[in-house]
Order: structure tokens, then C-alpha cells, then sequence
């Protein structure tokens, strides 16, 4: 599904990899208990 998204131009090629996927339930809530976000740019930052 991820890969026709991104075809057809629905999800930038560039967040492909954020999108966590996996067969079984309890997979998925162990990737999403370990997740951390990616670092976002601010204007508190400068």
C-alpha cells in the first residue's frame, strides 16, 4: 500500500520510511512503544 502511495504521488518519495508497518498487531505496538519522532526544525531553533 505504502508503495502505491507513493507512486502514485500521494506520499512524498521522501516519507516513505516513516511509515511503520507490520504483519501482527503486537509488532506494531512494540515498533510504536520504541518510536521517536524525528527531530522538527523551529524558529526557536535560530
Amino acid at each position: 500500500m505504502i508503495e502505491k502511495m507513493a507512486d502514485e504521488k500521494f506520499l512524498q518519495e521522501k516519507y516513505r520510511h516513516m511509515a511503520i508497518v507490520e504483519d501482527k498487531a503486537a509488532n506494531l505496538l512494540v515498533r510504536f512503544l520504541h518510536y521517536t519522532a524525528p527531530s522538527v526544525k523551529t524558529y526557536d531553533d535560530l
